[in-house]
């Protein structure tokens, strides 16, 4: 299994969710794009989960839609990708990806250059 970055938005404007982040999973023949939000609590503590709100920006309500698996193991796996924001140093390239061994232990893969640009969604 493959997780690939797409992007990441912050919503500084909501009171329910700071950021969200795409990416896609590959498990071969299979690729998903999947899309997480950082939800605020009212005691200010935050959680990663799949999407399934909106979340104001810029004055305006946006509709994010989701992803929902099956699989516990997978959910902790993205946890993991998530909350180690892995992507961050390669915002601007879609060159880090995260790879998930048999055993679910989480370990980085090599860099790659990929000098095609792909749009997001």
């Amino acid at each position: 299994m493959l997780f690939e970055f797409v992007s990441h938005e912050e919503f500084p404007e909501d009171d329910f969710i700071k950021e969200v982040v795409y990416f896609t999973i590959t498990s071969s023949p299979y690729q998903h794009r999947v899309g997480y939000v950082r939800k605020i609590f009212p005691t200010g503590g935050m959680r990663w989960d799949v999407i399934s709100a909106s979340a104001k920006k810029n004055g305006k309500r946006a509709t994010l839609e989701g992803y929902i698996n099956d699989s516990s193991f997978v959910h902790k796996d993205i946890l993991k990708f998530l909350e180690n924001r892995s992507w961050e140093p390669m915002t601007r390239s879609y060159a880090k990806q995260i790879s998930v061994n048999p055993s679910n232990s989480f370990h980085q893969t090599q860099e790659k250059d990929d000098s095609d640009e792909k749009i997001p969604f």
